[in-house]
């Protein structure tokens, strides 16, 4: 029989056993809970960091692409200067900008130096939220049928020891030419068995068709240093006058260009026109005229000349005024200029040269071309003969034949000498009385024959760049 003691104990114990069972519940239900709330917070962590590493992916995937929007701008501009006729036209519209929309890219182009380019490329991505910019400099050259020499001469050649030709790069450095582009491919270029119909002491040499040219008056790293046209089996080609690549069209008369034609002259290998006095006409007709034939200074009549004209045409020698020189920066010398980098000139002078007194000399940037004039035949009394020397009648007019030779003293030619006489000569012969030579110098620049070239339209025949070493930036 339980008594009320043991109710009691009974009692206790299944309160106690209730409590404790409470108490397990509890600690389930709490232990659930925060178990329940990990999980929310590793899956919401995962979840955050899923979501952060799809941003670092989505924000590289688009400044990548964003990047390669970039190059692809700078790609473009590459690319026209590997092409001669874009090159040429991007060239003459600098400072130039290209937008692409569809490529999502802006590239402006701008002329830092006479040979440099900065390549600006600022792009985005599709999206528009990444911005990249790609800043390059370029090197660029394009390439003219400019001769390949810094004096040619359609005949024989003396050259004292005063005389320089220089082929582009003697005294600088390397990295201050244009690669090996800015070097002529030769120094002069000559055809010394070409026939002299008369003795000329001007012409005259140790041995006949052979050129005479002191000791140092070639200065330079040309591979070779003379062609001479010969009729021998060790002629070179590339310099015989047929031999030339011809251009399309004639870019001193606009005429089209026979591809049948040969040339036979240093002229013709030049312009690819016949040399004749029609095609001199013209040339004469498109250029800036000075006729010094019958009188008049030539110097004065140069001051009225535009800027803007690149062929200048001079009939008869041409008279330089002292009043119109300047001092040279590099002699003692004073002397009077024709032509700019920027403005160079293609100078032809027919029947004549340069005349300049002692201490001073004439300079020409760009192309001097001399053309034979022609003279009376006469015998020492001034009394007209045929060709085989014999006088003619009273009243018979006199035969003209061309000149044979030209005095070159005193010139100094920054880009190329060409000469179509039979005999070229440096004015070895003309001295003041302190013996002060008129210094004869022809130095070869391609840049300002390829300006000269540009400025008159024709055609590059090839064009190409180097990339700047360090230069490339991107943002």
């Amino acid at each position: 029989m339980l008594t009320a003691s043991s109710l009691e104990k009974d009692a206790y114990h299944q309160a106690m056993i209730t409590q404790v069972k409470q108490e397990k519940g509890f600690a389930v239900l709490i232990s659930t809970v925060l178990l329940a709330m990990a999980a929310i917070l590793f899956t919401a962590n995962m979840a955050y960091s899923q979501l952060v590493n799809n941003q670092i992916v989505g924000n590289y995937y688009r400044n990548n692409e964003a990047f390669a929007n970039a190059e692809s701008g700078v790609n473009f501009v590459l690319s026209q200067l590997d092409d001669p006729q874009r090159a040429q036209l991007l060239l003459n519209t600098l400072p130039v900008t290209y937008n692409n929309s569809a490529s999502h890219y802006r590239v402006q182009v701008d002329k830092l130096t006479t040979n440099r380019l900065i390549i600006t490329s600022d792009a985005t991505s599709v999206d528009g939220s990444a911005i990249r910019q790609i800043n390059l400099e370029v090197e660029f050259y394009l390439n003219f049928p400019i001769p390949n020499a810094a004096l040619s001469v359609n005949g024989k050649l003396n050259l004292d020891e005063s005389a320089l030709v220089n082929d582009g790069c003697e005294g600088l450095e390397q990295s201050d030419c244009l690669a090996s582009g800015n070097v002529a491919e030769a120094m002069l270029v000559s055809n010394p068995n070409i026939e002299i119909p008369v003795d000329d002491d001007d012409c005259s040499g140790e041995r006949s068709g052979e050129n005479v040219i002191a000791d140092n008056v070639l200065k330079g790293t040309s591979l070779v240093s003379v062609i001479a046209k010969t009729t021998t089996a060790d002629d070179v080609e590339r310099y015989n006058w047929e031999m030339g690549e011809l251009p399309e069209t004639s870019y001193i008369s606009e005429l089209p260009v026979d591809p049948d034609f040969k040339a036979g002259s240093l002229f013709e290998a030049t312009f690819a026109i016949p040399m004749n006095a029609d095609n001199l006409d013209k040339i004469w007709d498109n250029a800036a005229q000075i006729d010094t034939s019958y009188g008049g200074n030539c110097s004065d009549q140069f001051q009225v000349i535009d800027e803007e004209k690149e062929i200048i045409y001079i009939k008869g020698d041409c008279d330089i005024s002292q009043y119109y020189t300047q001092q040279s920066k590099t002699s003692e010398n004073k002397v009077f200029t024709i032509g700019s980098a920027k403005h160079p000139k293609l100078v032809f002078i027919e029947g004549g040269t340069f005349k300049t007194q002692p201490n001073t000399g004439a300079r020409v940037v760009g192309m001097l071309y001399f053309l034979p004039g022609s003279h009376a035949h006469v015998d020492g009394h001034g009394k007209p003969i045929d060709l085989n020397g014999n006088r003619l009648s009273k009243y018979a007019e006199a035969i003209q034949v061309p000149d044979i030779n030209i005095d070159m003293g005193g010139i100094n030619v920054n880009g190329a000498l060409l000469s179509e006489y039979k005999c070229s000569h440096d004015g070895h012969d003309r001295s003041n009385s302190n013996n002060t030579k008129q210094h004869f110098s022809a130095r070869f620049d391609k840049l300002v024959l390829d300006k000269l070239y540009d400025n008159l339209g024709v055609k590059p025949t090839s064009s190409g760049y180097r990339i700047a070493a360090g230069t490339w930036r991107d943002f």
